[in-house]
């Protein structure tokens, strides 16, 4: 089996000899510089951007974890003014059931 480098040579050898003309130059410069330039834009960031993302992060990570935590650690709220109100209405009975 031949190797694929010996044989992409081979395919190439006829263009080795052949060099560009001037407009064709030009063009291929252009359009390296043209994409380097839109390449750079795209990829950098700023301070002022990496700040926003951070606090845009934290703000969805707090706002996340509040809702996991109120999901699985739900709070019971006892409300001693209902519990105060129905005193009166408790027999005997029915607050000793679980003593038996």
């Amino acid at each position: 089996m031949s190797d694929p480098n010996d044989e992409l040579s081979e395919l190439l050898k006829p263009l080795r000899g052949l060099s560009p003309d001037d407009v064709e130059m030009k063009v291929w410069q252009l359009a390296v510089q043209s994409e380097a330039r839109a390449g750079r834009k795209t990829t950098t960031t700023t301070r002022s951007q990496w700040a926003w993302q951070l606090a845009a992060a934290m703000f969805v990570g707090f706002v996340l974890g509040a809702i996991l935590i109120k999901n699985f650690f739900p709070t019971i709220v006892q409300d001693p003014l209902a519990a105060t109100i129905s005193v009166g209405d408790a027999t005997f009975e029915h607050s000793h059931a679980n003593l038996d």
